[in-house]
């Protein structure tokens, strides 16, 4: 009689943070055989004593699924089914609760953290006079729920492009508040656009990070987006796809009261979150970024 118990073995695609959050929430469920990642530099080492593979090698493995936690999760399929003929039916995306390493609302203290880190942030930037709205799923945690998603993993914020320097400054001058507030190491990283997308040129500040940096230690990240305005257009830009929307829904702003604070947000911000989302009314613990309705996927 077969093992009914046997666990299904499945390939992660992603050998990076992401692979191992998902390692860590779906090995119980999962007999996870190796990583496969299009990074050279990764194929060959091993993570938590799984193999990195490179997808070519793929053909060698007897899997049940190939599960896919990467931003570039539309390139992998089409990678995955039309460069190496594997059915879709073998390939399933993670949601991004699978791929993030926490969850604001995993904890109280991991909550009241990102909520120190969001007004520290609003206030540092205010000082420095930049215009700037909260955004994403912030955005829609605060406007929709009163208060940050518990399955969210950051905090996200809006910037006009021509106040990109004195936005990483506001972001440099509350590295030591919040060293002195976790007793850890916070770093500012910069990102900059590898291709052109609408207004956003190649080699341009798409993004800013501000993160802790100490090694094994998972805290509330920020992340600064950073807006290209071109007559009526606005567009901006992450590593694996662009986004646009109308440029009035940040060149004047409107307030929402939270905990206290007044926080900025988009004018018109239900057609902003429209736009976004589509039906942002219905929480979707379950999203991933292909959900979006108002990017183009890069190739």
């Amino acid at each position: 009689m077969a093992n009914t118990l046997e666990k299904p073995k499945v390939i992660i695609f992603g050998a990076s943070q992401s692979g191992l959050s998902a390692l860590d929430k779906l090995a119980q469920d999962y007999s996870v055989l190796a990583f496969a990642d299009n990074a050279m530099e990764k194929v060959g080492a091993s993570l938590k004593g799984i193999p990195v593979i490179s997808p070519l090698a793929l053909s060698n493995y007897d899997f049940d699924k190939i599960l896919i936690a990467s931003e570039f999760f539309e390139q992998i399929q089409k990678q995955l089914t039309s460069e190496l003929n594997i059915s879709p039916n073998k390939l399933e995306v993670l949601s991004t609760s699978y791929i993030k390493p926490l969850m604001l609302g995993g904890d109280g203290d991991m909550l009241a953290l990102a909520e120190f880190i969001l007004f520290l942030v609003c206030d540092a930037l205010k000082k420095a006079n930049v215009q700037f709205h909260v955004d994403a799923g912030t955005l829609l945690g605060i406007y929709r729920d009163g208060g940050l998603i518990p399955w969210d993993d950051d905090l996200d914020i809006a910037v006009p492009s021509e106040q990109a320097l004195e936005a990483e400054q506001a972001l440099i001058s509350v590295l030591p508040i919040l060293a002195q507030h976790t007793g850890k190491a916070w770093d500012v990283q910069v990102h900059k656009a590898s291709r052109d997308f609408g207004a956003v040129p190649k080699g341009a500040i798409r993004g800013i990070k501000l993160k802790c940096v100490e090694d094994g230690v998972t805290l509330p990240m920020l992340d600064i987006f950073l807006k290209y305005i071109q007559g009526d257009n606005m567009d901006y830009a992450l590593s694996s796809r662009g986004l646009s929307m109308p440029s009035y829904h940040l060149k004047t702003l409107d307030y929402v009261e939270f905990k206290g604070q007044s926080i900025p947000i988009p004018s018109d911000v239900e057609g902003y979150l429209q736009r976004h989302y589509g039906d942002w009314k219905t929480p979707v613990k379950d999203w991933h970024l292909g959900m979006l309705k108002n990017a183009t996927v890069f190739e």
